[in-house]
């Protein structure tokens, strides 16, 4: 019994214009998220150069949780910052706290 070349599955088919269309969509989704990322640590960067801490968000929940103890049942716990996979691909890092001098609003 020989297959009928009319019954045989198809596979799925895509024009070269729809093709270029979806890459060029996933190009700008990606060079937005570079663009957020960049502007990001540029921000980070400039906080530690004038004097400020960043805490990333890992260090963060174990701070907290030796500062207010295991045992405190009337204080929320922090939820513990999260970002994509996408972007944590691409070098993104969650933070947890931000700490600035109190002279910030002097330097600006």
């Amino acid at each position: 019994m020989a297959a009928n070349p009319s019954s045989r599955r198809r596979w799925f088919r895509v024009s070269m214009r729809t093709m270029f269309v979806a890459v060029t969509l996933i190009a700008l989704w990606l060079g937005w998220e570079l663009k957020y990322i960049h502007e990001r640590r540029a921000m980070l960067s400039a906080v530690c150069e004038d004097g400020g801490t960043v805490i990333p968000s890992e260090l963060w929940r174990g701070l907290h949780s030796i500062t207010t103890g295991p045992l405190t049942l009337n204080r929320r716990r922090p939820d513990l910052a999260q970002i994509s996979m996408v972007r944590r691909w691409l070098g993104d890092e969650a933070v947890g706290a931000i700490e600035l001098p109190y002279y910030y609003d002097l330097l600006r």
